[in-house]
């Protein structure tokens, strides 16, 4: 009883408390962890977590979680083996207290949680400037692919890559006619403001590209990564298991 008490109280995983076991790391595994839950262009079929055998199954989760761009909510852990969720009441569980073993298969899926509501993607002021986050996101995008503050129509199609993962090359139609466009002053070469004036464009008549954008860089509808978002704070003192080993008539 006590102990499905404890498991429901530390969903959110136990802070900094440690069971006595606990005191000392345990022995190093490394679980391999396939990916069925993010299948973005730069997501990995499997990856390889490393973790002490006592530490948390939330610890677990931090870590799969942030290497596949998601929150912690929306992580759900199954074993390979069995088939079987290692369910949030364990979270508080180490992986010695769980028999995860070395090299051990998980199964990472995506759990469906309530999407955050979408932003505005320009100011709406008249201008219609790029909001102050877009803006910095389409700077990081910039300064990624270009050199010198320059980018050519090889380095604009890496960029398109990255995006669509469609094979995007500098010498294609498309770019030519982007460039056309875009390009002020003709010398094959996009600035910083002519990648900002096509954001700015495709922000007001063609959202939908530059949400796809977004979505392929893991970007929320808050314009957050995931990895922004912080995880529910414990409060280390309200847990049953701090109040039970703190209080000497328990013992």
């Amino acid at each position: 009883m006590i102990s499905q008490f404890l498991d429901e109280s530390e969903t959110d995983g136990i802070g900094s408390l440690k069971a006595h076991c606990s005191l000392n790391k345990g022995q190093l595994i490394q679980i391999i962890v396939n990916n069925n839950a993010n299948q973005g262009l730069d997501m990995p079929n499997k990856s390889k977590q490393k973790i002490y055998s006592n530490q948390t199954l939330y610890e677990l989760k931090q870590m799969v979680a942030k290497s596949l761009q998601l929150t912690i909510d929306q992580l759900e852990l199954v074993r390979h083996s069995d088939q079987k969720m290692l369910s949030d009441k364990y979270n508080g569980r180490t992986m010695g207290e769980l028999k995860i073993k070395n090299q051990e298969i998980l199964v990472a899926n995506k759990r469906t949680t309530q999407e955050v509501e979408r932003v505005e993607l320009t100011t709406g002021s008249g201008s219609n400037e790029m909001v102050p986050k877009l803006k910095e996101i389409v700077n990081m995008w910039y300064n990624m692919f270009s050199t010198g503050q320059r980018m050519n129509m090889d380095q604009c199609a890496s960029f398109i890559n990255s995006c669509t993962g469609d094979n995007c090359k500098g010498s294609e139609s498309r770019l030519k006619v982007l460039y056309d466009e875009w390009d002020t002053d003709q010398d094959g070469l996009l600035t910083i403001t002519d990648f900002h004036s096509f954001y700015e464009k495709s922000a007001q008549e063609k959202p939908g590209v530059v949400w796809a954008n977004l979505k392929a860089y893991h970007y929320r509808n808050d314009l957050r990564l995931p990895s922004e978002v912080q995880s529910t704070s414990v409060s280390q003192t309200l847990l049953p298991r701090y109040i039970i080993a703190q209080n000497q008539s328990y013992t």
